[in-house]
């Protein structure tokens, strides 16, 4: 079990967003509200696929609200790019650097389904097909795809009220 903790602590260092907060360019929708399809578990967040690259990252959603080098302890050199309350990070600072994960902290961003940040965890477990739910140390998260070295996972962090704050879409580096 120490290894679940240490492989999700590790991934969502890499991605959470600094300065939690700014305005979101999308506009927000109410949990039950008409999904977008904008989250895709397991597969992207507006479109950002974890190995796309900062080109395309580009390419695909303009120029970032934020742009940021940072060094990593695991990874060394990375870049973060904000756009509102979407972060993407990325392995190294050059145009063909990979994202190796996508955070929304957006009610905007949603799956077909309509689940995403403010969903219970029920609705969670009743809408994704091979969900797994813990709580380690006091943090309570909902994980898709497994957590080893190199996979792909999609992690759904609850609050302590039970509802979805930040869904993070990554590669476990640890």
């Amino acid at each position: 079990m120490p290894r679940v903790v240490t492989s999700l602590t590790v991934l969502l260092a890499l991605a959470l967003p600094a300065g939690a907060g700014a305005a979101d360019p999308v506009p927000a929708r109410a949990p039950g509200a008409a999904a977008n399809g904008s989250l895709v578990p397991q597969g992207s967040i507006r479109g950002v696929k974890v190995g796309m690259t900062l080109t395309q990252v580009r390419e695909r959603l303009g120029n970032p609200t934020s742009n940021r080098a940072t060094r990593h302890p695991i990874l060394g050199l990375t870049r973060t790019l904000r756009y509102g309350q979407l972060t993407v990070s990325l392995d190294g600072r050059a145009s063909t650097a990979p994202v190796t994960a996508v955070v929304t902290e957006s009610r905007a961003d949603r799956t077909a389904a309509g689940l995403g940040v403010g969903s219970t965890e029920r609705q969670l477990r009743s809408g994704l097909k091979g969900l797994k739910c813990e709580t380690d140390l006091g943090y309570r998260t909902c994980v898709l795809g497994v957590l080893r070295p190199g996979r792909l996972v999609t992690d759904f962090s609850l609050s302590t009220s039970g509802r979805v704050k930040r869904v993070t879409l990554g590669r476990v580096i640890d």
